[in-house]
């Protein structure tokens, strides 16, 4: 297991870029003509709108290809809005995986998927010197579970043995975070069903910490694949979170639904 780099500045960034909707009040003064000319530091939350539109383009094009999704892996899932966005968006779900290998994000999304107890107090983007504490202004409801309907499993994708035939599997953001995008891609298609849809994303964000090798920076998420996959839709979405409440960080993300090509 890698050290956990989930500090509790990302940790604020990364709640309020999933579920400000649900844990902190929504400013009253965020749309007004004042704050054309003047804003204010606070005047504004980051949206989940990310999350909501993936979730859109998935059933849309598992429709395009009459793919019945019953089986659910989200890789580097963070803090869960994915899962909980596809589970309200796709009817008939039976199982949902969320992989993340922060131990503190995986903390948080069971709690916020599948816990009805009383939330923390949790970080919040402030300054540059880190987050303030406060108590959620509320909280989602939990998704509705079964027996072993959610798993969260606090691991890279690398070392989870036993996973497979997903009929969606998402990944996204997270090729610019990975030491070797194209070993990724491997290990993804041995978890996918044959006629399973993967749904990956990425601004191509690249440093050498993460990926050390620039030969395998990219900018288009089409050279990953070779010739025995097909593209089955192309999007762009914006990317958004806050490191601190004077800074926003807006990103454009390449979106692809891909699956192999049936013989």
């Amino acid at each position: 297991m890698t050290e956990d780099y989930a500090t509790p500045q990302k940790l604020a960034m990364y709640l309020e870029a999933g579920w400000s909707d649900f844990l902190f009040e929504q400013p009253s003064n965020s749309i007004t003509s004042k704050r054309e000319t003047k804003p204010g530091i606070d005047d504004e939350l980051v949206r989940p709108v990310f999350f909501q539109e993936v979730a859109r383009l998935a059933k849309s094009w598992a429709n395009e290809i009459a793919l019945e999704i019953r089986s659910v892996c989200d890789i580097g899932g963070g803090t869960g809005r994915t899962i909980y966005e596809l589970d309200r968006e796709i009817s008939g779900i039976d199982h949902l995986t969320l992989v993340e290998p922060s131990a503190a994000f995986c903390h948080w999304a069971g709690m916020l998927l599948a816990s009805e107890i009383p939330l923390p107090d949790l970080p919040m983007v402030n300054t540059a010197a880190g987050p303030i504490y406060v108590s959620a202004s509320g909280r989602p409801a939990p998704i509705p579970l079964g027996a072993d309907r959610l798993k969260i499993l606090n691991k890279n994708l690398e070392e989870c043995a036993g996973l497979k035939n997903f009929d969606l599997v998402t990944c996204l953001n997270v090729v610019d975070r990975h030491h070797q995008p194209k070993d990724m891609i491997s290990h993804i298609k041995d978890i996918m069903s044959p006629s399973g849809l993967l749904i990956i994303s990425s601004p191509f964000d690249f440093d050498q910490n993460s990926t050390p090798d620039e030969d395998s920076w990219i900018d288009d998420l089409d050279s990953l694949f070779d010739n025995s996959w097909e593209t089955i839709g192309e999007s762009e979405l914006f990317y958004e979170f806050r490191p601190f409440n004077r800074k926003w960080t807006r990103y454009s993300s390449q979106v692809l639904g891909k699956r192999r090509k049936t013989k």
